[in-house]
């Protein structure tokens, strides 16, 4: 009996652990496959007058239940939203020059443990660049 009472808890803290690090994996490989369809949706946006918000609406359908961050850099400026100039005019202006799209996922634990004080464990987010040539 007083095995019982020692190896239960033991048991369900790793049985949380397996489902908390299988949820992150699983969103980390969302993660990846959203900053990949973002970079070749965002290069095929030259001249669009709403490229990086019609690119972040193509990774919230990728993703559409995690607090992701997207940036966007054609030649070097750092593209955040379709203000003065747009994303799609640099596109059109730097059409073969590279494009660099990035991810961040915000990591949100299924449960309140405080696991970002473990070794190696993301703090707080992850990223995910593509790098990709504008059409």
């Amino acid at each position: 009996m007083v095995e019982v009472v020692l190896l239960v808890p033991i048991l369900a803290f790793l049985m949380l652990a397996i489902v908390q690090l299988s949820f992150l994996i699983h969103n980390y490989f969302l993660t990846a496959d959203a900053v990949g369809v973002a970079a070749r949706f965002f290069i095929s946006q030259a001249s669009e007058t709403q490229a990086y918000q019609r690119t972040l609406a193509a990774v919230n359908e990728v993703a559409p239940n995690l607090n992701l961050t997207l940036t966007t850099t054609v030649n070097g400026t750092v593209c955040t939203d379709d203000t003065n100039p747009t994303c799609g005019a640099l596109l059109a202006q730097h059409a073969g020059e590279p494009a660099v799209v990035t991810v961040t996922y915000h990591v949100e634990p299924l449960f309140n443990i405080p696991l970002n004080r473990l070794p190696g464990w993301p703090q707080t987010f992850t990223n995910s660049v593509a790098y990709r040539v504008v059409e």
